[in-house]
């Protein structure tokens, strides 16, 4: 038995069994809905699951998943040694596996259960789309869905225990309840830093209150656009496995839940990119000389035509998600749900810089009302200020883009360079910080202490892509 991974959610790992044929086991975090893991209804290609047990009595004495090894080649190892043709055929089956999710709407929204582990509060499973109806009856009798499996809707125990998790009949209701747990949570103070004012607190109310009042307009007004559906949030390299050039195993589906399209649908991370379109080499590439600016030019030129191609191909494969990706403010109307459903322990700048940027391009959104939240000359300029610290850490966070992810997700290949990194910085802080700063920068680094090797002596505790 070999451990290939530890993540927030799970333990994986790779089973020699007597006939020397493999088997993946994964050990569940007992705060997910475990057999919300199993996904049948779409027919994405992923690892076949052999066995499960939710009790943990059994004989492992913990709750596990039994899998075949996802089939292929994980894409993360080989995506840059690909010619271009063979990274655009991939991009089609992107398309076409997003087309998947988009083409199934469930009843409400919430996390998805076989029906025979039901709870209080699960209701039947039913579907409406590109389904037979032969598939329509098997998901209506085989799941339910249910309470919304995520971590954060659970903990603090102290602070949460009353709050409802759904599933939820609409959209709005679903963005309610993230303003209920992030009141619950404010006002339990568990959350939050110790050295933090009351002022600071009062700050973080008052963003949640004004977030509160746009929430109804933040979601598209077509209700189709937030209708319920399943989708994979995280389709990178590390999660896709490919065969003969085509996709034939996605994994990491623990986060996968049903949704507000509009929340949900996103552009995958391998044709992401922000910089200039360019989509011809320009004259003089073959001369140029600096091999460093030359690697520079072509990868520009190469991500600008998958970011084109995957554009056109939903255009006609997948109109919906275009539509919804060329929304008014679509990605910061995105960004507004997630910073505030983080507003009991994130930072609240990037939150007072959506609100603001809502308010100020408000008629955009064409809702047909004034603008509900207002922010003084004061508070903006006060905010700026702030706002120039928090993106000096952002430009930090944009140096180690490809290294180490915002989220604290890197590859088993950069752990043990990412650990020695941060415990570098980490001894910086030590030395240049005093006072209430200094101990709370010691408490929230102390991970970097904690942090192990993973040969053998630890693991990589966010290698979420390894399955």
């Amino acid at each position: 038995m070999t451990k290939l991974a530890e993540g927030g959610f799970n333990k994986v790992f790779k089973l020699l069994m007597d006939n020397d044929s493999v088997v993946i086991a994964r050990i569940p975090d007992p705060i997910v809905g475990r057999a919300s893991r199993v996904k049948t209804v779409l027919k994405i290609p992923v690892p076949k699951v052999l066995s499960w047990s939710e009790d943990d009595t059994n004989e492992v004495e913990a709750a596990y998943i039994l899998m075949e090894p996802a089939k292929g080649t994980q894409l993360g190892e080989i995506w840059q040694d690909m010619e271009k043709d063979a990274k655009m055929t991939l991009v089609e089956d992107l398309v076409a596996i997003q087309k998947k999710f988009a083409s199934v709407t469930f009843s409400c929204y919430g996390s998805l259960y076989f029906a025979a582990d039901a709870f209080p509060g699960c209701v039947k499973a039913g579907i409406t789309g590109a389904v037979t109806p032969e598939t329509k009856d098997y998901v209506e009798s085989r799941f339910v869905v249910g309470p919304s499996a995520e971590r954060s809707f659970y903990e603090p125990k102290q602070a949460l225990g009353s709050l409802e998790c759904g599933p939820w009949p609409s959209a709005h209701k679903y963005l309610e309840t993230l303003v209920d747990r992030e009141r619950l949570k404010l006002a339990s103070n568990s959350s939050l830093p110790s050295s933090e004012s009351d002022t600071a607190r009062n700050d973080r109310l008052s963003l949640l209150h004004k977030f509160e009042a746009v929430s109804p307009y933040i979601l598209p007004q077509e209700t189709r656009l937030s209708r319920p559906t399943i989708w994979h949030w995280d389709l990178r390299s590390p999660n896709l496995f490919v065969e003969h050039g085509r996709i034939t195993s996605v994994i990491d589906w623990q986060d996968v839940w049903i949704g507000p399209l509009f929340l949900q649908a996103k552009r995958p991370r391998l044709v992401q990119y922000h910089g200039a379109i360019t989509l011809r080499l320009p004259d003089g590439y073959e001369e140029m000389e600096d091999k460093d600016e030359k690697a520079r030019v072509t990868q520009q030129v190469e991500k600008s035509i998958l970011f084109w191609c995957y554009g056109e191909d939903i255009k006609t494969r997948n109109p919906e998600l275009h539509e919804l990706l060329i929304l008014p403010l679509a990605r910061k109307r995105k960004e507004t749900v997630k910073f505030a459903s983080e507003i009991s322990e994130g930072d609240v700048t990037p939150l007072r810089e959506c609100l603001i940027q809502l308010m100020r391009h408000w008629v955009d959104l064409g809702t047909g009302v004034d603008c509900l939240i207002d922010f003084t000359e004061e508070e903006i300029a006060a905010h700026d200020q702030e706002a120039e610290s928090w993106n000096e850490i952002a430009d930090c966070w944009s140096a180690l883009h490809g290294f180490v992810a915002r989220d604290g997700w890197t590859s088993l290949e950069n752990y043990e360079e990412a650990v020695d990194l941060f415990k570098r910085l980490r001894e910086e802080g030590l030395k240049n910080l005093d006072g209430d700063e200094l101990v709370e920068f010691e408490r929230e680094s102390r991970w970097v202490v904690e942090s192990t090797s993973i040969d053998g002596k630890g693991s990589a505790r966010e290698t979420r892509g390894v399955e």
